[in-house]
């Protein structure tokens, strides 16, 4: 965690520990305002708009945010792909299990690459919303994830695209990607624990699946009216220090440039498989070209148990591995 971030996060809880949008002294104005500004980083590294942001604890929390939120159709079916973070899989097996969707799936190669034509086979008139992921955090593959968003675009349906390991590894532009969800982690990004976005595309229509304080115009004691802004989709006191640190996070990845990051991901992840080509009975998993890979690199040691191999990387050179 990068000294500026834990400053930030410091710095509110000693200095102006207030909650926001409520009350009119000093410390929740000024509470109020940092946590307002972080739509507007994310807005500029993401090229998107500040009000098409909202804050969740992380990205498995955003994606059901998406599931419980949703308006489903008689009949509707979710595409979603085998190579999938249960993040984004279980969430739409659960809706199927209640008899809410069908849950189709699109098979990746065994490197994890996807050919685009499985998807226009499998999304049709029936199709809702297809969940996929940017990239994978097993295999380390890069998914054409505006070429799946225009597919499901052309055949009138949503697209909800888990971003959490590419959203800080990787240049993204969400204007040019045209997905209507995007959903993704702070901590995954140098930010603190508990910190997830989620990113609504201008005029896709979502309920608030959790409702409370800080989400209606109005209330009575048997109705409510909701906000219409991005505020109804954060019920209660958010992780405010948290998302104050996350802005710092941003500052901190700006600074030096999502380019360069995922260019010093790519010089480890070469030196990575470089070595391993050196070593008998190392098996790589997913891409073989760096080109396709992100910064992820998945092995086995042939002969040797999985959980063994990660204690020997830990007691003999204090390398963590999963």
């Amino acid at each position: 965690t990068p000294q500026p971030v834990l400053d930030a996060v410091n710095q509110y809880y000693l200095e102006y520990r207030a909650n926001i949008h409520r009350g009119a002294h000093f410390l929740t104005k000024r509470a109020s305002e940092e946590y307002e500004l972080v739509y507007d980083k994310l807005a500029k590294l993401y090229n998107a708009q500040a009000s098409e942001f909202s804050h969740a604890k992380n990205a498995s929390e955003a994606i059901n945010l998406v599931a419980l939120g949703l308006k489903w159709r008689k009949n509707a079916s979710v595409v979603a792909t085998n190579i999938e973070h249960h993040s984004n899989l279980l969430p739409w097996v659960r809706l199927e299990k209640l008899g809410l969707i069908k849950l189709k799936i699109v098979e990746a190669s065994k490197e994890g690459l996807f050919d685009l034509s499985d998807f226009e086979k499998a999304i049709d008139s029936s199709t809702q919303l297809v969940a996929f992921t940017a990239a994978s955090n097993v295999l380390g593959n890069k998914s054409p994830v505006a070429q799946i968003a225009k597919i499901a675009r052309d055949n009138g349906a949503l697209s909800l695209i888990d971003a959490a390991q590419s959203a800080g590894h990787m240049k993204m532009d969400f204007k040019k990607i045209n997905a209507d969800f995007i959903a993704f982690s702070g901590h995954k990004m140098l930010g603190p624990t508990g910190t997830g976005v989620l990113y609504k595309k201008t005029g896709v229509e979502l309920d608030s699946a959790i409702v409370g304080g800080g989400t209606i115009s109005d209330a009575s004691l048997h109705d409510y009216k909701l906000l219409s802004n991005r505020e109804a989709l954060e019920a209660g006191t958010p992780n405010i220090g948290g998302v104050i640190g996350l802005g710092a996070a941003i500052d901190y990845l700006s600074k030096i440039g999502l380019d360069n990051v995922f260019e010093h991901d790519r010089k480890l992840v070469k030196k990575i498989m470089d070595g391993f080509t050196q070593v008998a009975g190392v098996e790589f998993y997913g891409p073989s070209k760096i080109e396709d890979k992100t910064s992820v690199v998945s092995f086995n040691v042939n002969g040797s148990d999985a959980h063994q191999t990660a204690l020997l990387c830990d007691s003999l050179g204090k390398i963590c591995v999963r």
